[in-house]
């Protein structure tokens, strides 16, 4: 209707309101007169238009109303169409700007982790039982450690994360010499494989899976012991006979982790039967022994995986054996490798140089 409507009064030809009421009524001068009737014998619309208000002369009085009532359905039908378009905008917008907002949110939310020096998997793993932790703990008076028991095992890490707080403090000794350590002086870091580590009861072990082949011969790799095929050769096998590698060490670290030093250093030594480079066993059977006071073996054990081609374990073998040296009385040992500690800006600097402080 507003298309034909629009269409009709966009012709030049079609009279106006004006025109028709001057030329109905003859007040019109011969040139307006020469125009408007060419206009009506170009354009029928023109000539049914003249032709209806002579049937009816009061029907142009109804074109004014007929205007209004035009204009009105019109200015309403737009207010109309420009509200809906304007919330449909709106609509579009808010909906753009909610979904931005929840990517962002959830960009926010993605954390990619780097390689830490201190995996939070297991912090508070081992504390010494000292007045400023627990008061009511400190039954270890030859400054032992207390090993808490853990949670689930196997939490995958790709990286060479380091276990955390091992011993926060050792009693001061007032007066030590100092003496050149030679121990242990052609280490380097440099070239060393970068290997997987994983958590079995928030211990950190080697990820030795994919790194060994396997092999059923007991004098060179995995025995049968460690394959769940049946061996009878020796009691050492059957002992570990029918248990993979990863289930025989997640037992032996529950029986560490149950401060059974004794058991468990046994079963370390186990598997160094098989495997006498195994970083794990050699590590955790140096700590057994830290336990039990057995500072000699702790000592060899410490110094065997400081020399190791995995650096794994290579700043807690270092912390320990300093610690190791303190306890059994090797004071200028204790104090140079402290030093060495110290130096190397690594996570126990600070508390090697605490301790220095303390000597």
């Amino acid at each position: 209707m507003r298309t034909m409507l629009n269409k009709i009064f966009a012709d030049s030809e079609i009279l106006s309101k004006l025109e028709l009421e001057k030329y109905l009524k003859a007040k019109v001068t011969n040139e307006e007169i020469a125009k408007i009737e060419k206009k009506i014998q170009n354009n029928p619309l023109n000539s049914e238009a003249i032709d209806g208000y002579l049937n009816n002369p009061d029907s142009i009085n109804d074109l004014t109303d007929i205007q209004k009532k035009l204009k009105a359905k019109y200015k309403t039908s737009f207010s109309w169409q420009t509200f809906i378009s304007i919330f449909i905008i709106l609509l579009g917008l808010g909906i753009t700007t909610y979904y931005l907002f929840k990517i962002y949110i959830q960009n926010e939310k993605q954390i990619v982790q780097i390689a830490n020096p201190v995996d939070s998997t297991i912090k508070n793993s081992i504390f010494i039982n000292e007045n400023f932790y627990n008061k009511s703990e400190q039954t270890n008076k030859n400054f032992k450690e207390k090993i808490t028991t853990t949670t689930k095992y196997d939490k995958i890490n790709q990286t060479n994360a380091r276990t955390t707080e091992q011993i926060e403090k050792i009693p001061s000794i007032t007066s030590l010499d100092c003496l050149k350590l030679e121990i242990n002086s052609g280490i380097k870091l440099l070239n060393r494989p970068i290997v997987n580590t994983i958590y079995i009861h928030d211990l950190k072990v080697v990820d030795y899976r994919g790194l060994r082949k396997k092999n059923t011969a007991v004098n060179s790799g995995l025995s049968s012991a460690f394959e769940n095929k049946s061996n009878t050769e020796n009691k050492a096998d059957d002992y570990i006979a029918e248990q993979p590698y990863i289930d025989f060490l997640s037992n032996v670290l529950k029986l560490f982790n149950s401060n059974d030093y004794k058991a468990a250093n046994r079963e370390f030594n186990v598997i160094l039967t098989y495997f006498t480079d195994d970083a794990n066993a050699i590590f955790y059977s140096g700590l057994s022994c830290f336990q039990m006071a057995d500072y000699e073996k702790a000592e060899k054990r410490f110094i065997q995986m400081l020399n190791h081609s995995y650096n794994t374990f290579y700043e807690e073998s270092q912390w320990y054996l300093s610690q190791t040296y303190i306890l059994s009385g090797k004071k200028k040992e204790a104090i140079n490798l402290l030093k060495k500690i110290s130096g190397e800006d690594g996570f126990y600097s600070q508390r090697a140089k605490d301790k220095l402080d303390a000597f």
